[in-house]
């Protein structure tokens, strides 16, 4: 409120940056994975965006608030990280895996050519040992000038990015 009476409101309009596929459907959620209305995407909106799979959980409130899954969370928290480089890295999907029970939620990257990057934890959850998103940020955009796509000479591959020291990587069996 001013003392001239006049009301002045900023507005700030959230922006979907994943959508989040479960059972019932595909949700969008913005950066702070709060849920976004569905019914304002069609089909082919909701492929301009990265798709979310490995998701457990369904919204735990109406739109506008958290969804209330911190794999959620920190998914969109990764497709943030990913925005400016989703296309030239040539990716499909952001998957949430649970690798052993009671450990920490791990992400993997599935490119268009079906090679797996083993990213790990989400860029604001860093794991002691574990590069941080920016460092794998760097070795992904290396091995694309090295090789030209994550599926060359012979993939597609399993690429984990994960180490200290290098990044390994082994092919992917059919089936």
């Amino acid at each position: 409120k001013q003392s001239s009476g006049r009301v002045v409101a900023e507005l700030e309009y959230r922006h979907p940056v994943a959508m989040v596929e479960v059972e019932r459907g595909v949700y969008p959620v913005d950066a702070h994975g709060t849920l976004l209305p569905p019914a304002d995407f069609t089909v082919n909106d909701a492929k301009q965006f990265p798709l979310v799979i490995g998701v457990t959980s369904t919204p735990q409130g109406p739109e506008g608030t958290n969804w209330g899954d911190p794999v959620v969370d920190g998914a969109a928290d990764l497709a943030v990280q990913l925005e400016s480089s989703w296309e030239d890295f040539q990716l499909e999907k952001i998957q949430c895996r649970m690798l052993q029970p009671g450990m920490p939620q791990t992400f993997e990257l599935i490119t268009r050519g079906g090679s797996r990057i083993v990213w790990g934890c989400a860029p604001s959850d860093p794991r002691p040992g574990e590069p941080n998103a920016e460092q794998k940020m760097q070795r992904l955009r290396k091995y694309l000038k090295h090789f030209g796509t994550f599926e060359k000479p012979a993939g597609p591959y399993r690429i984990d990015i994960r180490h200290w020291q290098e990044i390994s990587r082994t092919p992917l069996t059919v089936g």
